[in-house]
């Protein structure tokens, strides 16, 4: 079995992503993938936490495929200069409700 390995957020030039948070719904065989989108590594400088979600497959072959959704913006800096930082998911497994902390 062939393991491959996938950047989930890849940094660039003016765009850097720090992941603070992954999550994985054993239920729905989901995962979630967090992140701060920075211009560069210093903390000063997001400018949004965005996500990513997979399904996680388990083929007859016994492979395991994960298939990652477009990136989408959660939130956004805000024009007074609060930043989203530091995201914390919280999932309450008894009614399935998910909810997001996040620092400014």
């Amino acid at each position: 079995m062939k393991k491959e390995r996938k950047t989930i957020f890849l940094s660039g030039e003016n765009e850097v992503y720090r992941i603070p948070a992954l999550f994985y719904n054993r239920d729905e065989k989901t995962l979630i993938a967090f992140a701060e989108k920075r211009k560069t590594e210093d903390d000063s400088s997001t400018e949004a936490l965005v996500m990513k979600t997979a399904k996680v497959k388990n083929e007859e072959n016994h492979e395991v495929t994960i298939e990652w959704s477009e990136q989408k913006t959660l939130i956004e800096k805000c024009p007074l200069g609060y930043r989203p930082m530091n995201l914390c998911p919280l999932y309450e497994k008894t009614n399935k409700h998910s909810s997001c902390f996040s620092s400014v």
